[in-house]
């Protein structure tokens, strides 16, 4: 699957399947292909709550299932979306943000 992290003003992060979208082409040697983006956007296939602000980054562990979220409540949380729920371990909050 060609998954897309994003997170969002409103505390959430959201998580989109963009294998489904048609694809316009192949790009270089490494033949990476391009989709085309439609509007309206796809649904997200999932959507994680737990922060209570602003959610200002996402990143996929490069080897793990695994989706880590920053946020402006100072937060940094670990998730397994394909199982739509946080890691075992609660995060610690931090005294000035992520």
């Amino acid at each position: 699957a060609m998954l897309l992290a994003c997170g969002s003003a409103d505390g959430r992060s959201y998580v989109y399947d963009l294998s489904s979208l048609p694809v316009i082409g192949v790009e270089g040697g490494d033949n990476r292909e391009k989709r085309r983006l439609s509007w309206p956007p796809p649904k997200p296939m999932q959507i994680l709550t737990g922060h209570t602000d602003r959610v200002y980054t996402v990143d996929w562990h490069p080897l793990e299932p695994c989706l880590a979220t920053g946020s402006a409540d100072g937060t940094l949380r670990l998730w397994a979306p394909a199982r739509g729920r946080r890691q075992e371990r609660e995060p610690r909050k931090g005294a000035g943000g992520v």
